[in-house]
């Protein structure tokens, strides 16, 4: 075991993930300990608000793009990677504005909102949609520039004065306004960092001629991984929506801070881990290099980095949680028990989930995400008409588990395929 750990700390995607895991390191820990502070100064119902907020704009940044955005890093040039960044800035540009009409219309007329959020923080999605867009965009670049210092200090920013400024603010009585300007403060800082270098890198390109060839050559994206990405997106926020929907404000906070807590260990490295694999496993499509070893071992590696907390919070989750954030979240510490067993095998699944892109079986990706949508209506379906939010999440948690074994299977079974096709002796 001591032999396997030493090697896989010595690989060179471990060394170039722990460039960019310091810096989400540094910020979960600085969420970490905001969030703590926050489910004290604010109320569980603000709480969801918040995260009602964040779901909305995380959809809407992961549409406007079609998809390009996704493309950056697996360009084989820079010019590529320059022109797709271009074409990412556009189409974000376009879809927020529409987003901003549309926005501007809901507010000034009186439509029933179905979820369950301040009336007037409706005008800030768009913003937050550009911010937030913006911010993925130039993220991808600098991956695939292998610029994983200013990607890594960059978390730290939008971490750091996202708590500090819901905090601050907090602490006046401002209410959820606090929660609202700290979120867009963290990601507007993050932008201009974002900005400020990106702008150092490169001179954007914006000849007609050569973004449609991009464009074109490109048009998988659009048509394959956007629809794919939506579902996706809707099926990891979809929860957050059903609860404030058809159960109660404050147990969309208890869900929050119950799946932000789970969430951590993906954060920490799960993201990182997945933007460098997706770099380096197109790389190793490019030169008909094997990927199965890479991929196995990277699972080992994550289930036993997950496993520790996973068991802590399954066995005292109850405890923990109304001891560090407060009586008034025990509920949270009871939806984390439930959620447990699901997330741990998120963590271990998403860093290689964009794996059926490179292997250019988009329609995997969109058959996954159909399935997920599937069995949360299925599981909230079960669970709302019993009246019951535990039902619902233990149903979802369970199908969700099951449903990322099996993919997970399909993916080891489709790149053994692959490894026949590059040696056919190997049988």
């Amino acid at each position: 075991m001591s032999s396997f750990l030493k090697q896989a700390f010595s690989s060179k995607i471990f060394k170039e993930t722990s460039v960019l895991t310091k810096g989400v390191v540094i910020g979960n820990i600085v969420t970490v300990i905001a969030s703590i502070a926050i489910a004290r100064i604010y109320s569980p119902a603000e709480i969801g608000y918040i995260s009602i907020f964040n779901s909305l704009i995380f959809i809407l940044s992961s549409i406007f793009t079609l998809g390009y955005d996704q493309a950056i890093v697996v360009a084989k040039t820079k010019s590529e990677t320059t022109i797709l960044t271009t074409i990412s800035e556009i189409l974000l540009v376009i879809g927020c504005l529409l987003t901003l009409l549309l926005c501007g219309v809901l507010f000034f007329i009186d439509i029933a909102i179905p979820f369950d959020i301040p009336r007037s923080w409706i005008l800030f999605i768009p913003f937050g949609t550009f911010i937030l867009g913006a911010i993925n965009i130039y993220n991808s670049w600098f991956v695939d520039q292998k610029e994983f210092k200013v990607a890594s200090n960059n978390r730290i920013i939008l971490s750091t004065l996202t708590a500090l400024t819901q905090i601050i603010i907090g602490l006046f009585s401002l209410t959820f306004w606090g929660l609202l300007i700290g979120y867009l403060t963290g990601r507007t800082a993050s932008f201009l960092n974002f900005s400020k270098h990106l702008y150092q890198k490169y001179k954007r390109v914006w000849e007609y001629s050569d973004i449609k060839e991009i464009a074109l050559k490109f048009k998988k994206y659009p048509k394959y991984v956007t629809p794919t990405l939506l579902i996706d997106r809707i099926s990891i926020e979809a929860p957050f929506f059903l609860i404030s929907i058809y159960f109660f404000s404050t147990d969309v906070g208890y869900y929050a801070i119950a799946y932000r807590v789970l969430s951590i260990p993906i954060s920490f490295i799960g993201v990182a881990l997945g933007q460098v694999l997706y770099k380096n496993f197109s790389l190793l499509i490019q030169r008909s290099k094997p990927m199965l070893n890479v991929l196995t071992k990277n699972w080992i590696y994550l289930a036993l980095i997950g496993a520790v907390p996973t068991l802590i919070i399954s066995f005292y989750g109850e405890l923990l949680f109304p001891m560090v954030f407060g009586a008034s979240f025990t509920q949270s510490g009871s939806f984390a028990i439930i959620l447990a067993p699901m997330l741990f095998l998120d963590f271990i699944s998403s860093p290689t989930g964009k794996t059926f892109l490179i292997l250019k079986l988009e329609h995997y990706s969109t058959y996954f995400s159909f399935l997920r949508i599937a069995l949360i209506i299925v599981s909230f379906y079960i669970g709302i008409n019993s009246n019951s939010i535990y039902l619902a999440l233990l149903f979802y948690s369970m199908t969700r588990s099951l449903g990322l074994i099996f993919q997970n299977s399909i993916l080891y079974f489709k790149l053994t395929q692959y490894e026949q096709s590059l040696n056919p002796e190997i049988r």
